[in-house]
């Protein structure tokens, strides 16, 4: 499998025998170090208009589901407008398809440890102009009991 940077767009990782075809996407460590997301809890640290310009979907919610924060990108992606998506029950009112233990379980889960956790799996959205595969990386943190969503299309 090759490792591509969804940033800048360089291999990561080259292809493995195994499956030397397939591709997946993350971040290359120079785009961690220029936006200082290393490791990618680091995102909660970032400024209003820096999260704006990540090239995916941040999703910040509290402990009862409310959207706090959603950036430009997943208005992009999502064709949702940020001002009313926040302050919305992401999981009922705003994408009620993620309310399966696939996902919503999956956040549920994180929010139950009681501890900082992070979680990556695959989710089909199912948006007004279609379904789109997305990545996702649910990070929970203990501190502000906020679970932050990292949404990013796959290829």
């Amino acid at each position: 499998m090759r490792m591509i940077c969804a940033w800048c767009g360089d291999e990561t990782q080259p292809p493995t025998s195994a499956n030397p075809l397939a591709i997946s996407h993350g971040v290359c460590l120079p785009c961690c170090e220029k936006f200082d997301l290393f490791p990618s809890e680091a995102i909660s640290s970032l400024g209003k208009s820096d999260v704006n310009l990540l090239p995916f979907g941040v999703i910040v919610l509290d402990r009862e589901g409310i959207v706090l924060q959603y950036n430009a990108a997943e208005a992009t992606l999502s064709g949702y407008d940020a001002e009313t998506v926040i302050g919305q029950n992401f999981w009922l009112e705003v994408a009620p398809c993620t309310k399966v233990q696939e996902f919503a379980g999956r956040a549920e889960a994180l929010q139950s440890k009681g501890i900082d956790a992070r979680e990556a799996f695959e989710f089909v959205f199912k948006f007004k102009d279609g379904a789109i595969m997305v990545e996702i990386v649910c990070l929970y943190d203990s501190r502000s009991q906020e679970t932050t969503l990292l949404v990013a299309t796959m290829s």
